[in-house]
């Protein structure tokens, strides 16, 4: 016995951009949007975190664990963003992770 599959055409919807991208009029890709405000800029505090050079400074579960922990000890704050480096050092791969931060949900302005 054969089986034939038809062939089936479907339209695709057109792909949606995240709210800071429009797509660029002749539809071939995406083009970033720049919104302005009253703010001329705003300040964001971070800290860079490594585990201890020699036996486990490779760790990424413990490194996150202790950026963690730090986070923590801050108190009230807004994650921003998160940079996770590698270093190849003499013993080793060697992780570590910045943490950019605000200390407050609101935007501070700076003068």
């Amino acid at each position: 016995m054969t089986a034939t599959l038809d062939h089936v055409t479907s339209k695709k919807p057109a792909p949606t951009a995240p709210s800071h991208l429009a797509a660029d009029e002749d539809g071939t890709g995406w083009r970033q949007t720049v919104r302005m405000s009253d703010q001329r800029s705003w300040t964001v505090e971070h800290f860079s975190q490594a585990n201890p050079v020699g036996e486990g400074q490779g760790d990424v579960p413990a490194l996150l664990r202790r950026v963690a922990d730090s986070i923590d000890a801050l108190g009230e704050v807004e994650v921003q963003d998160l940079v996770l480096h590698i270093e190849v050092a003499e013993s080793g791969a060697w992780p570590s992770l910045t943490v950019y931060f605000h200390r407050s949900t609101a935007l501070r302005l700076v003068p």
